[in-house]
């Protein structure tokens, strides 16, 4: 028996202009996303307006290219209305999906247009089949999967998605089913398995998608609104025990020595992603898209990386090797490049994907500075390393504040060896990229020869130029304009098949019918009488030529047959017209046939009626009423913090907390949080783990198995699974669910939430939108709270503090307590969870003690403080103060 043919993914490239769009188009992508000038994660870039919509999506469709529109930001309860006239805009444009992160959305869209495809954005953090299975009957076709999964864990959600539903799964919950939802995994409506999509290359952030707040806390400016600040690329000094830590690594050298410190200023700063070759194990593994991130990047990058990736994946579906050649590679990292690695692909390596010197662009290494002169900077080149007039380079410099040194090369020449030129480096100084793009090519000098460069005057400050400085090639004109030729006449990439059947009949018309791959029809014909042919009668090979004359359309020839073909004439002139009238009526064809209709233009008004969870009707079962009475919770992450609480005598008239959420590592530290509060008379809840990945589903079991009073449920994942217990603990969805406006909150409630902490990206006037419209009582809101910034799976602990590469071989140096300080000398604590992953919380406590008042007025009565490092006095005092101002008169 022979091997079964992969799957053909889709290559997505990114567009964030007309440029880049044509850059991706012409040179071989499947598909491009793109985003509006609203709603949308890439708000810096130009993007397109609703108005150029129609011609942007008939460009792609006319260059067999798909265009997904990205709306993968979180929506606010009153901004409702303005999305539902964006995605009306889409549908009717029709754009072949939309690329969404708020579950509201989701729901909207499904009544909206029923037809068109939601793609859920990497924004939904989603990293595991239950929490993926559970969008997929909302509705989502396909899923954008966490960079931070490796090759392993997408392989085992793939099988694990392959044969969904596992034992046990269940109804979604108690509770109204939102629209469009049937059952969990199995019965009425479920429809093809979800596809998979994966990143491929481009820029890495040290957060999980969706689940960053640095900009909001930093800066008031979100990334789940389009606005990210960047906060990742900034400098940190990483503290231990409040002390630096030595701020030096090892990291690839400079050709006069093989391994060289270099002092890691921007911890939180990953190089970039670069997998073209794992595409072949992608490939294998049945992802659907493969794709390049880059909105903000220009054209030169998009033809750059498409280029590549399209090469890669015509080699795995051939089923040949692929190596990148240097052409490719100088290309990938010049376009932009801050060093490539596989990111998570291969797993963990947290002593790799962090180098920590510089958050800019790099390029290509060519050399080691080895002295200046007053002419300019003598420079040993790496081997095959070329540099010559025009390029630009940068000269690395851990040590800058401020801009480092470089310019554009106006002269090379030669340079007298110093002695450091006369040795040769230990070991080869290219790695990786590099390698791939100094072979075959040799500097002008011969290899590993000094050179001397020469700037213009005032370019450089030589001074300024550190010896043993790493020299990086930022910038090749030739590179650029070999991109630029990639793009620059139009062509269609990948022209669709065309069939064409013809009836030439003595004495009736000539017609012509059509039919492309994807099943659209059309039909043309001259209606004048056919005469018969007095010399040279038509033939199928002179119909073939006139007719396969499809430069320039989106169609290639591929079958001609007759119905019947007499011996007749024709003129060439008709011929021409017919197949001009003929992609014309195809192309129409296919423009009507993608869009989508308007199923129900009152969608959102007729989902907020009909929803009890959005009108203000309490729940049936009456589990999430807290009556009238506020009541105070609290969430513990240590076990002296829990004995605290336990041991709070609550002053004369207040009562004791409402709940104790452990937040503990360890499942023996859980196990017996749960009996301690049980001792002291105390309800307990266990909050999970933020991110459940392949393997960490036991997690949830043992969090089950300890029959707490409630679930903090983190994720997705955890709302599946327990709302399908019987009987279940009270339910609690947390911030991190993202729940910004009145169709998410309903949506989730629907499965069986009994209470929901609103996303920290709502401010208060958004938050007293979402209150008219969801039930108070079925609201906790967080009042106390180091807000957690940056939750990462890259371990800061075993980066800096340890040699180790991954969980087993780190040597637990989380035990240590850890911070990171920012350029205004503030120490933000570092914590690592039972998973080892990593959350750097804001330093200064957010609190909301002085609007409780007000918010009680809203009719909230759930409200919870959140520890972090506080002491055991620290906690009593805020239980004191917090709880007297909430119980107040």
């Amino acid at each position: 028996m022979g091997s079964k043919q992969p799957l053909r993914p889709e290559l997505l490239a990114p567009a964030g202009d007309w440029p880049a769009l044509r850059a991706a188009v012409i040179n071989g992508a499947d598909a491009v996303y793109f985003g509006l000038q609203d709603f949308n994660a890439r708000l810096r870039a130009a993007n397109f307006s609703t108005d150029e919509l129609p011609t942007v999506i008939a460009y792609l469709h006319a260059h067999n290219a798909r265009g997904y529109v990205t709306l993968n930001t979180l929506v606010f309860p009153n901004e409702l209305p303005r999305a539902a006239e964006r995605l009306r805009v889409i549908a009717e444009a029709g754009a072949d999906a939309v690329i969404v992160q708020d579950l509201g959305l989701v729901r909207l869209i499904r009544r909206l247009a029923p037809s068109l495809p939601i793609h859920a954005s990497t924004q939904m953090t989603l990293t595991e089949p239950r929490g993926i299975e559970l969008v997929r009957s909302l509705g989502v076709q396909r899923v954008i999967l966490a960079r931070e999964l490796s090759l392993d864990e997408i392989r085992r959600i793939a099988q694990a998605l392959s044969g969904y539903p596992p034992e046990g799964i269940g109804t979604f919950g108690r509770g109204p089913e939102p629209e469009g939802i049937g059952t969990f995994g199995r019965g009425p409506g479920r429809g093809p398995a979800v596809e998979l999509e994966v990143f491929v290359h481009g820029a890495l952030c040290i957060s999980f998608s969706g689940q960053c707040l640095a900009s909001l806390a930093l800066g008031g400016r979100s990334g789940n609104r389009g606005l990210c600040a960047q906060a990742c690329r900034l400098p940190y000094q990483v503290l231990a025990e409040g002390e630096p830590v030595p701020a030096l690594r090892q990291a690839q050298g400079g050709p006069s020595r093989p391994r060289a410190a270099r002092e890691r200023r921007y911890p939180l700063s990953p190089q970039d992603l670069g997998a073209w070759d794992r595409v072949a194990d992608l490939v294998a593994l049945g992802v659907r898209g493969l794709k390049i991130e880059g909105r903000l990047k220009g054209a030169e990058y998009v033809a750059a990386a498409v280029r590549a990736y399209r090469a890669a994946i015509d080699a795995a579906l051939a089923g040949k090797p692929f190596a990148l050649g240097p052409e490719r590679a100088a290309e990938l990292a010049q376009g932009f490049s801050r060093g490539f690695t596989h990111g998570f692909l291969d797993g963990a390596d947290h002593q790799r994907l962090v180098v920590g010197i510089s958050p800019k662009g790099r390029g290509l290494l060519v050399g080691e500075v080895v002295a200046r002169t007053p002419r300019g900077i003598v420079v040993k080149m790496a081997a095959r390393a070329d540099v010559k007039p025009g390029d630009g380079v940068v000269f690395e410099d851990p040590r800058a504040e401020d801009a480092e040194q470089g310019g554009r090369v106006v002269l090379v020449e030669p340079a007298p060896k110093p002695a450091r030129c006369h040795a040769e480096p230990a070991e080869a100084p290219l790695k990786g990229l590099e390698a791939h793009a100094a072979r075959g090519r040799r500097n002008p000098a011969g290899r590993s020869d000094c050179l001397l460069l020469v700037f213009r005057r005032g370019d450089v400050r030589l001074g300024a130029v550190p010896v043993a400085a790493r020299v990086w090639k930022t910038d090749d004109p030739e590179v650029r304009k070999r991109l630029a030729h990639s793009y620059a006449r139009d062509r269609v990439a990948h022209p669709e098949p065309l069939d064409l059947r013809i009836h030439a009949e003595i004495g009736g018309p000539l017609s012509i019918e059509a039919s492309d791959a994807a099943g659209h029809t059309a039909r043309v014909a001259w209606e004048q009488p056919l005469e018969p042919a007095e010399r040279q009668p038509l033939t199928l090979g002179a119909l073939r030529e006139q007719l396969g004359r499809l430069g320039g359309t989106p169609f290639a020839l591929r079958n001609l047959e007759a119905a019947r073909l007499d011996a007749v004439m024709a003129p060439r002139s008709v011929l021409n017209a017919l197949r001009r009238q003929l992609v014309e009526a195809l192309v129409a064809a296919r423009e009507a046939a993608a869009r989508h209709p308007i199923a129900d233009p009152d969608a959102l008004a007729a989902l907020r009626r009909e929803s009890p969870w959005l009108t203000g009707r309490a729940a049936e079962d009456g589990k999430g009423s807290g009556g009238t009475a506020a009541g105070i919770s609290i969430l513990v992450r240590s076990p002296e913090q829990l004995d605290a609480v336990l041991g709070w005598e609550p002053p004369a008239g207040v009562p004791g907390p409402a709940m104790v959420y452990c937040d503990l590592r360890g499942p023996s530290q859980t196990a017996g949080a749960v009996a301690r509060a049980r001792a002291a008379g105390r309800p307990v809840g266990l909050a999970s783990l933020r991110i459940i990945k392949p393997g960490d589903e036991d997690s949830l079991r043992r969090l089950a198995e300890a029959r707490p009073d409630a679930i903090l449920a983190r994720n997705l994942a955890a709302v599946a699974f327990f709302a399908e217990r019987q009987p279940r603990p009270l339910l609690v969805g947390d911030f991190s669910l993202n729940a910004t406006n009145d169709l998410a909150a309903g949506a989730l409630l629907a499965l069986g939430l009994d209470r929901l902490v609103p996303g920290c990206d709502l401010g208060w006037d958004q938050l007293d939108a979402l209150l008219r419209r969801v039930p108070p009582d079925r609201v906790e809101l967080v009042i106390h709270q180091h807000v957690p910034m940056f939750h990462t799976q890259h371990c800061l602990f075993a980066a800096e503090l340890s040699g180790g590469r991954e969980r087993g071989e780190c040597g637990r140096p989380c035990v240590r307590r850890v911070a990171l300080r920012d350029r205004r000398r503030v120490a933000h604590p570092v914590e690592a969870d039972a998973a080892c992953r990593n959350t750097v919380f804001h330093a200064s406590a957010a609190s909301a003690g002085d609007r409780l008042a007000g918010l009680r007025r809203l009719g909230i009565r759930h409200f919870r403080l959140d520890l972090l490092r506080e002491t055991p006095e620290q906690t009593l005092a805020l239980l004191d103060r917090y709880s007297r101002a909430a119980c107040a008169p």
